[in-house]
């Protein structure tokens, strides 16, 4: 089996088990279960599938990760934080509806002030005083701040 990280030791458990499960040796089923969580499609026969819950209508999941990417300066930051704020108010989102939840918005980039001030207009565009994101707003900058 190929290593796509130059042989790393930590690949060794995942590698060895992927082997025997592929020539029929089951018994490495537990091990592997220790090393990660394995999911057994079977349990899923006659249940309901769940619908899948959208933080955006269509365009992002519910709990889960998302990436937004582009040019810098191109207005990344400001779209997340509208639509932080609008899911946090379980407002729509240029047209589009959200589901209302407390919403994180964490950044490596802006401080205080600049997320303060970003905060401010959009609340006004959005017609809602900065008091109505008690409790469903957070805000994170860690801009100048060191990891270690």
């Amino acid at each position: 089996m190929l290593n796509p990280i130059n042989d790393d030791a930590a690949w060794a458990p995942f590698e060895a088990a992927a082997e025997n499960l592929a020539f029929g040796n089951s018994g490495l089923v537990e091990q592997w279960r220790k090393t990660m969580p394995l999911l057994n499609p079977a349990t899923w026969q006659g249940q309901p599938t769940p619908e899948r819950e959208w933080a955006l209508t269509d365009w992002i999941p519910s709990r889960q990760a998302t990436y937004l990417t582009g040019p810098g300066a191109s207005g990344k930051s400001l779209l997340t934080q509208q639509l932080c704020t609008c899911i946090a108010l379980g407002l729509p989102f240029m047209g589009v509806e959200t589901r209302q939840a407390v919403a994180l918005y964490l950044t490596c980039e802006d401080d205080e002030i600049a997320l303060h001030q970003r905060q401010k207009a959009i609340c006004e565009a959005l017609g809602v005083p900065l008091s109505a994101l008690d409790g469903k707003l957070h805000l994170v900058s860690l801009a100048g701040h060191n990891p270690h």
